[in-house]
């Protein structure tokens, strides 16, 4: 789980050079194309269980996420402060940026 799915070469004719099949890039795309993440209920547990290894990983992935989120929120705000500051700039199409639109992250 840890570990992306590896590339591997498909064979061809002799001669020939063997492309490589990159997996880990087709099982997101997949993933993403079929929306499962709409069909998969992440109010259940988890099955099968991960181990407590695995738990502390995906406990340090998430928290890295969710640093990542608050830096971009972070930089969202501090854009649109900037651009409603240049005058003429909103205005001039017709539109507002409101930093209460933006999701609030706890720390």
């Amino acid at each position: 789980m840890q570990q992306p799915i590896p590339a591997f070469p498909i064979p061809l004719r002799k001669g020939e050079a063997e492309p490589v099949l990159e997996l880990q890039p087709l099982l997101h795309r997949v993933y993403d194309r079929a929306r499962f993440e709409w069909a998969i209920d992440d109010q259940q547990p988890l099955s099968p269980k991960l181990s407590n290894h695995d738990w502390a990983w995906l406990q340090v992935l998430l928290d890295r996420s969710f640093t990542l989120l608050k830096d971009i929120v972070h930089c969202c705000k501090q854009l649109i402060e900037i651009l409603n500051s240049v005058e003429g700039f909103v205005t001039s199409k017709c539109m507002t940026f409101e930093l209460t639109k933006l999701p609030e992250v706890a720390i």
